[in-house]
């Protein structure tokens, strides 16, 4: 998917940067993308494009000397790719038994399980019987182990405010009905911090509607989790 902004060239590079540094959590350079990724250019203009991107917003620099990391604009682009790219996922094992437990009303369970299976933080709030459940705090700690204590104060204070965002706003969120839906950094509704991307939607039950969602770093594999949430949807409705 190229972005009328972008040249099909300068979208190679761009997705190049943001899926190193998914993987890395270091800021890319153009030394990296030369050797990684097999684009046919040299490190002198994959410097130029780099910069243009910089200039353009795709992407920032921490240091003056080193590499680059993605905007929020950059991994909203890497998610519409993603999504387009994922033309049908088949449920496996895993998802059709944590689905079962969300079938049987172990909401508990299936929060549980589906954390520890995609290592995100993971909420479901039943909007029927406003039921709330979630887990991965721990899991969601450990994406940020060289932050401040600062940052984990925050988060901290954001956990312990989640059940409250979640109710207020499940009711009236703006979604797109074919769903999943992701928001990043600054527009992320849900333990607000601009370091931190969520995926959610709503899943239509017997009892009821749910909303499902995962709270995670802005660099979390998004391409696992959109599979995930798709799956889930497949299954349940």
């Amino acid at each position: 998917m190229v972005d009328m902004l972008l040249t099909t060239r300068e979208e190679e590079i761009l997705l190049a940067v943001i899926a190193s540094y998914i993987e890395s959590g270091e800021p890319v350079g153009s030394t990296t993308i030369y050797k990684h990724f097999r684009l046919g250019i040299k490190p002198a203009r994959i410097r130029s494009i780099l910069n243009k991107l910089e200039d353009n917003g795709w992407l920032r620099q921490i240091h003056t000397s080193g590499g680059r990391v993605p905007t929020d604009k950059a991994y909203e682009h890497f998610v519409r790719c993603e999504l387009e790219n994922i033309v049908t996922v088949k449920p496996n094992t895993f998802i059709t038994r944590t689905v079962k437990s969300l079938l049987i009303g172990n909401q508990e369970q299936f929060v549980e399980d589906l954390s520890e299976h995609i290592n995100l933080l993971t909420f479901a709030y039943n909007i029927s019987d406003n039921n709330f459940t979630v887990a991965g705090l721990s899991e969601l700690v450990a994406d940020f182990e060289e932050a401040e204590a600062s940052f984990f104060k925050e988060l901290v204070i954001n956990f312990e405010e989640l059940p409250d965002q979640v109710r207020t706003l499940a009711p009236k969120l703006n979604v797109d009905n074919n769903g999943p839906n992701v928001l990043i950094g600054t527009k992320n509704p849900f333990m607000l911090n601009e370091e931190l991307s969520s995926i959610f939607d709503y899943i239509s039950l017997d009892n009821g509607v749910a909303l499902i969602g995962i709270v995670g770093p802005k660099r979390m594999n998004y391409k696992n989790s959109l599979e995930v949430f798709i799956s889930l949807k497949t299954l349940l409705n």
